[in-house]
């Protein structure tokens, strides 16, 4: 469904926009014009309302206009102008909003650049549910996941930049994978962290607070983001050539 509005971030990443994408203050993509505090979505005469506060001052840029644009037409938030759509549903809203700009684009994007790099040699699938009957009533959600035969590597994506969170959810895949796929598991995180400094600080910390490999897991930042540049990086750690 967001097929050209997927090339289009991949258009972002080659030509190094994507932070202006993410550049609120500067007309990007702000998601607290779309969710409430609890992080549920806005209806779109709430959304409408918060839309016109915070672009009337800053109307939105290139890079948010892009992708919204190749969005398919009754999921475009606002118009070519620059208008809120009012006739958008809240269903609709809601799949653009929470369903693709919010983050899921990163998934969809890794998804789509692992299964194209490894789809002779290994099965790669996305929103792989995982219960154990020792979990009870819990579940835990991959959002990618390459099979080599018997071994597994999962990979988290998160569009954030906050250490406390990414770690959390490093913390979170190693666990599962291991659990799942015994301790030859592989994690990869995909960050949204922008610098290689922060990069580098995560995955020592994760490496050292739990004890693992250093092939066990690979921590990406937004700069690896570039397609060219995260397959080289995915697939030398896949293949044991690093770490």
């Amino acid at each position: 469904m967001f097929r050209e509005a997927l090339d289009a971030f991949y258009l972002l990443i080659s030509e190094k926009r994507i932070s202006r994408f993410y550049d609120a203050k500067q007309g990007g993509y702000n998601r607290n014009v779309f969710f409430n505090r609890h992080n549920s979505i806005l209806n779109p005469v709430e959304a409408e309302a918060n839309f016109k506060e915070v672009y009337s001052k800053t109307p939105v840029n290139s890079e948010f206009a892009e992708i919204v644009k190749n969005m398919p037409v009754d999921r475009r938030i606002f118009d070519s102008a620059g208008n809120f759509n009012n006739r958008i549903s809240k269903a609709n809203l809601k799949e653009a909003v929470k369903g693709f700009l919010d983050g899921q684009w990163l998934e969809l994007y890794v998804f789509d650049m692992l299964s194209k790099k490894f789809a002779s040699r290994y099965e790669v699938l996305m929103d792989w549910e995982i219960r154990k009957p020792d979990w009870g009533s819990n579940k835990f959600q991959l959002d990618v996941i390459v099979m080599n035969s018997y071994q597994l590597a999962g990979v988290s994506c998160t569009i954030s930049g906050s250490k406390t969170l990414c770690k959390s959810k490093g913390f979170e895949i190693l666990l599962r994978t291991q659990q799942i796929g015994g301790s030859q598991a592989k994690s990869v995180l995909v960050t949204g962290m922008d610098t290689q400094g922060e990069v580098d600080l995560l995955q020592s910390e994760l490496l050292n607070n739990t004890g693992t490999r250093a092939s066990s897991i690979k921590v990406v930042g937004m700069e690896s983001w570039d397609r060219t540049f995260l397959e080289r990086q995915v697939e030398d750690f896949f293949e044991n050539r690093e770490g």
